[in-house]
């Protein structure tokens, strides 16, 4: 089995108990999102961010179900938990160089988004729990930034030829290369 589908179980598996525990212990100091966030943000280096979004969506879709929720409702529950984790690892990847600010200010964009979308999907959860979720997200987003900072991938050094290689066109279908 790949390191990456391994890793993608791990992550998976990880969120799905959180996501699970969150649902009956409001107050919980860890949260889904930020295990979310991590999840996108370390497995970016792999170049299949599609497929770990849609396998987050489908695990935070299977813990709603297990918890009671509809089709539609699930459906929801997942793009409240996918949008602010995408968006944390969207900019974390593509603020670089990276800086304690732009980190920063993506963990409170992230944090944001989450209790935003919280709001809008339970609108009676009320402001203390409301209050409580943006500061643990915001707190523990900014902790995951700082400890765990993204690397810039080395790129590989130019190689010189000895001699100069040219090129010829290339004519496939209908298109053609012109010089």
């Amino acid at each position: 089995m790949s390191r990456y589908a391994v890793r993608t179980a791990v992550f998976a598996a990880t969120h799905l108990a959180l996501f699970l525990a969150a649902a009956h212990v409001p107050y919980l100091p860890l949260a889904p999102l930020v295990v979310a966030a991590f999840w996108l943000t370390a497995q970016t280096r792999y170049d299949r961010r599609r497929l770990d979004v849609i396998a987050l969506a489908t695990t935070v879709m299977v813990g709603a179900t297990l918890d009671g929720a509809g089709l539609l409702m699930c459906a929801t529950v997942a793009i409240a938990e996918v949008v602010p984790a995408l968006l944390f690892a969207v900019l974390l990847q593509r603020w670089r160089p990276v800086s304690a600010g732009r980190l920063a200010a993506s963990a409170m964009l992230a944090a944001t988004a989450a209790a935003v979308l919280r709001g809008v999907i339970d609108p009676g959860a009320g402001t203390a729990a409301d209050a409580f979720g943006f500061a643990r997200d915001a707190v523990l987003l900014l902790l995951l930034t700082f400890v765990v900072r993204p690397r810039r991938r080395p790129t590989p050094a130019p190689q010189t030829p000895e001699a100069p290689t040219k090129r010829e066109p290339t004519r496939r279908g209908h298109l053609t290369v012109v010089r």
